[in-house]
C-alpha cells in the first residue's frame, strides 16, 4: 500500500510542478502583475489580468474599431497612462462588463475612450454578449472561484505561453507593447478595389423603415444599463466615446436595403441619451466626408487604417467635432442630407 501511495505521489509530483509553474509564470495575468517579459495576442483571455492586476489609470477599450488606437499617443495627449483591453466583434454587455470590474478593482480612473462604431446602440438586447456566451469563452477567468481555475492551468494554450514567456524573458525581447496589442492595421491592405471586391450591393428597396418609440426604449435601455449608470457612478472618470467614420459604402448598403433614416434616426436618439449624463463627452466623426468617401482609408466597409485612429484621437484631445445638446441636432441633419443625396452609383461605375 505504502508503495502504491509512493508511485501515486510521484506521478503527481510534475502536475502540481507544472501548475506551480504556470501560477508563478501567470502569462494572462489571472493572478498577479507580470513577472517577465510577455506576450500579448488574446483579448478575451487576457483583458481581464490586465484591468485587474495592471497599473493604469486610462482604459482604450471598444471591438475592432479601436484596436489600431495607439496608447502612447493617448498617453501623450491626455496625460495619462493606458492600457487597452478590446474585444473583436464586442458587444456593449461585453465590453461594459470590463469595465464594471476595472471599477470594482478601485482603479481611479481617468480616462475611458472607445467607439460607438457599427450599430451596437441599436442591439435589442441591452444584456446580450451575442456569441461570446458560445462554450469556448474562457468565463473561468471572469469569476471569483479558484475552483474552476484548473481549466485556465491545465491549458495547452495557457502552458504554451507560459514557456513563450520565459524564453522571451531569457532572451530579454521586450513585452509586447499596448499600441501593437490587437493592432490588425499591418495584416492588411485598403483601398477602392479592396472594399468593393468584399461588397455585394443590394437591390434597391422601395421600403423605407422608419424607427419606432419600441425600438428607442430598447436603445435607451441599451445605452443607459452598458454606459450611462456607469459614467454616472463614477462621475471622476471623463468617458470619451465616439460616432466612428464609415465608409460610404457602408452608408450605400443602408440606402439600399431602404434603412438608412431608421439608422441616422438611431444615431441621433443615441446622442441625445448620452449627453444627458455630464462626464460622458460624445465626438461625431461621421460627417468627416473626406474620409468616409475616400476608400484608400479602408480595408473593408466599416475598418479603417490606424492614421485614422491617431487622427480621432488627437481631435478628441483639443474638443474638435465634439457634440453638445446644442449642436447635435445639426451634426445630425447634416448626416442625413449628405448620405441620403450622395451618388452612391458613382462607386460602381467601373466596377
Amino acid at each position: 500500500m505504502k508503495k502504491l501511495i509512493f508511485k501515486f505521489v510521484v506521478l503527481l509530483l510534475p502536475v502540481f510542478f507544472l501548475g506551480f509553474v504556470i501560477v508563478v509564470c501567470d502569462p494572462y495575468f489571472h493572478y498577479h502583475k507580470p513577472i517577465m517579459k510577455y506576450i500579448l495576442d488574446s483579448e478575451r483571455w487576457q483583458n481581464d489580468g490586465i484591468l485587474k492586476n495592471f497599473e493604469y489609470d486610462a482604459i482604450i477599450t471598444g471591438t475592432s474599431l479601436d484596436q489600431n488606437a495607439k496608447n502612447t499617443e493617448l498617453d501623450k495627449l491626455f496625460k495619462v497612462n493606458s492600457v487597452k483591453t478590446t474585444y473583436s466583434g464586442g458587444n456593449f454587455a461585453e465590453i461594459s462588463s470590463a469595465l464594471k470590474k476595472a471599477f470594482n478593482e478601485d482603479k481611479k480612473i481617468k480616462l475611458i475612450t472607445m467607439s460607438f462604431g457599427y450599430t451596437r446602440y441599436m442591439d435589442t438586447e441591452y444584456d446580450d454578449w451575442g456569441t461570446w456566451e458560445l462554450a469556448d469563452f474562457p468565463f473561468y477567468m471572469y469569476d471569483m472561484s479558484l475552483l474552476n481555475d484548473w481549466q485556465y492551468i491545465y491549458n495547452l494554450d495557457t502552458v504554451l505561453h507560459c514557456f513563450k514567456n520565459i524564453k522571451r524573458t531569457i532572451e530579454n525581447v521586450p513585452s509586447t507593447s499596448f499600441d501593437e496589442y490587437s493592432s490588425w492595421n499591418y495584416l492588411y491592405k485598403f483601398g477602392k478595389d479592396i472594399v468593393i471586391s468584399q461588397y455585394k450591393r443590394p437591390i434597391k428597396s422601395k421600403n423605407k423603415e422608419k424607427i419606432t418609440d419600441d425600438y428607442i426604449n430598447k436603445l435607451k435601455k441599451n445605452i443607459n444599463y452598458n454606459f450611462i449608470e456607469i459614467a454616472k457612478a463614477h462621475p471622476e472618470t471623463e468617458f470619451y466615446l465616439y460616432f466612428a467614420p464609415l465608409s460610404v459604402v457602408w452608408w450605400d448598403e443602408y440606402n439600399q436595403n431602404g434603412i438608412l433614416d431608421f439608422r441616422i434616426d438611431g444615431i441621433e436618439e443615441a446622442i441625445k441619451e448620452l449627453l444627458t449624463c455630464d462626464n460622458i463627452k460624445v465626438f461625431y466623426f461621421v460627417n468627416e466626408t473626406d474620409i468616409t468617401t475616400n476608400l484608400s482609408n479602408y480595408t473593408d466597409l466599416v475598418h479603417y487604417g490606424e492614421w485614422i485612429n491617431s487622427k480621432m484621437l488627437q481631435d478628441m484631445a483639443v474638443g474638435k467635432n465634439q457634440l453638445t445638446k446644442e449642436n447635435y441636432k445639426d451634426a445630425v441633419n447634416k448626416t442625413r442630407e449628405f448620405y441620403r443625396n450622395y451618388d452612391y452609383d458613382s462607386l460602381f461605375a467601373n466596377n
